[in-house]
């Protein structure tokens, strides 16, 4: 058995202090529209470029022993922040390591790390009021979400789409092989499918319209076409379209299929789910919400023997094309759609860990609005497809989260503020001092924004911070990306109050986290 190494006190706090600076200084370099990007030697001739704060906080973080453990530490506050909005990782770590340092100084102060760290979580509410009180106008959707992705492409195509700003929309964005930037836009609830019309010749396969479409949802492989006969007598009779949508058609079902819609002139349809197994049922379910149908399930006592009309959902029109189909003017009921809905939101709530379920969940649940665009990203610029869609999501954050809660002056300049508020109200209040030392350290992590974004640009970080400061009828904000100072009452740049709060949150948890360490026990 392998002896641990214990590490206390003093010591412990100093192997966190610098590995935190260490990993933050690579990470930082990525912060504002200067910032640079990070290059990763793997090995055997090959460099990797990162630009995202927590792809950077990632690299650093992959090591042993104590000195990975606050990397990691930050590491996984990171990887939370890019999940939930997409950007905010440096301004985090920035702002983290700050008030880490700032704290760790308080100690040589006499006061205990321990009610330093409950005085920095007590701060939080103070905090949202004085964020709050910085709310400003909103600049257009495309200068706000440029701000966010510095790039005017994408912000001017998310900015068109009423899907952005409607937080039940969904925008899918994809990575394209072709330079710049597709949009495809529709209303209706979406369903992702395997590319291939069941029913169609392979020289058929095209995209095609019906109008007037019932829908019959079988959550089963259909193998024989021999219980449809009698619903398709009704739909020749009323010269009618029929969509299926089943887990899987057989040889004898395909065959019919085929057979049926050219002799007897149907329009008929058959879809299979993209999605197999356990997320197939789920997804053919919200189908028949949306729709207003019934699932057909032998498992739920019901077979293709005993379908009635009433049990068909219908839709004003079925688009197919390659592997979407959208349903226009579903006929669900409302109530049914929005219980629906948030049962799928409280599920992917209950996931918040597991990524990828959790954003299955609110996939489903944003289609169930029936609200839906798609981008197409292309390299440009020198940035790689991946890259530009990195930062179109970012953007998509922004927008949605601006629209939500409004938004304050961005490039760090509200968080300035908020600290200079706070080195101006701070009052020891015992004889620790705890709060007072709590409020300096967050007032040094509210600044350290500003003054990095500035410092990456090549300019003074302090006097960016003194300006922005200032009374707001004479605060300058430091434009980096122009190189150049700007009164905030003409300040173009926003940041989403929600997110600006809750990035604070998190830089002070993660610190007051490793405020309280005492002790680092290492193999």
């Amino acid at each position: 058995m392998m002896p641990h190494k214990v590490i206390m006190g003093s010591k412990a706090r100093a192997v966190l202090a610098e590995s935190l600076s260490h990993a933050v200084r690579a990470v930082v370099v990525s912060l504002g529209p200067a910032g640079c990007a990070v290059l990763r030697d793997r090995g055997a001739n090959s460099v990797e470029t990162v630009h995202s704060g927590g792809s950077i906080a990632r690299i650093v973080a992959d090591e042993a022993g104590p000195w990975s453990i606050a990397p990691r530490i930050l590491g996984e506050v990171l990887a939370d922040t890019e999940r939930d909005f997409g950007d905010g990782t440096a301004r985090v770590a920035c702002i983290c390591e700050a008030i880490f340092a700032s704290g760790a100084q308080a100690a040589a102060h006499g006061v205990p790390l321990g009610a330093l760290a409950d005085a920095l979580l007590d701060l939080a509410p103070r905090l949202d009021e004085l964020l709050a009180a910085e709310t400003c106008d909103a600049p257009p959707l495309a200068a706000l979400a440029e701000a966010a992705c510095y790039d005017a492409e994408i912000a001017q195509a998310l900015a068109s789409l009423d899907a952005a700003v409607n937080p039940h929309g969904v925008i899918d964005i994809r990575e394209s092989w072709k330079p710049g930037i597709r949009i495809q836009s529709a209303a209706g609830f979406v369903l992702d499918v395997q590319p291939e019309a069941i029913g169609f010749a392979a020289t058929e396969q095209v995209a095609l319209t019906m109008n007037r479409a019932s829908v019959l949802i079988v959550n089963d492989i259909v193998d024989s076409f021999g219980p449809f006969a009698r619903i398709l007598e009704q739909f020749v009779a009323k010269n009618r379209s029929l969509v299926i949508v089943a887990r899987g058609f057989g040889p004898e079902a395909r065959a019919a299929l085929l057979s049926n819609r050219k002799g007897l002139g149907l329009n008929l349809l058959g879809l299979v789910p993209e999605d197999v197994s356990l997320r197939a049922a789920a997804v053919l379910e919200d189908l028949a919400v949306a729709t207003g149908g019934a699932v057909i399930d032998d498992r739920l006592g019901s077979s293709l023997a005993d379908v009635r009309p009433a049990m068909l959902g219908q839709a004003r029109q079925v688009h197919w094309s390659g592997t979407r189909a959208i349903l226009s003017d579903p006929a669900g009921q409302p109530d049914a759609i929005e219980y629906r809905r948030n049962e799928l939101i409280a599920e992917a709530k209950k996931q918040q860990y597991l990524a990828l379920d959790r954003d299955h969940l609110l996939r489903r649940a944003a289609r169930l609005a029936g609200l839906w665009a798609e981008i197409q990203i292309g390299a440009q610029g020198g940035l790689s497809s991946s890259q530009r869609v990195t930062r179109a999501k970012a953007a998509l954050s922004v927008i949605r989260h601006a629209s939500i809660a409004g938004v304050v002056p961005g490039g760090g300049v509200a968080l300035a503020r908020v600290g200079k508020a706070l080195e101006q109200r701070a009052r020891p209040t015992s004889a620790t001092g705890a709060s007072h030392f709590a409020a300096r350290a967050v007032a040094a992590g509210c600044q350290a924004v500003t003054y990095r974004i500035a410092a990456n640009a090549g300019s003074d970080g302090r006097a960016a911070v003194t300006l922005a400061s200032g009374p707001r009828r004479d605060a300058v904000a430091y434009d980096a990306s122009r190189r150049a100072s700007i009164a905030l009452r003409d300040w173009p740049i926003a940041d989403p109050l929600s997110i600006t709060q809750s990035i604070l949150r998190r830089a002070i948890s993660a610190a007051a986290t490793m405020l309280r360490v005492e002790v680092l026990v290492c193999c």
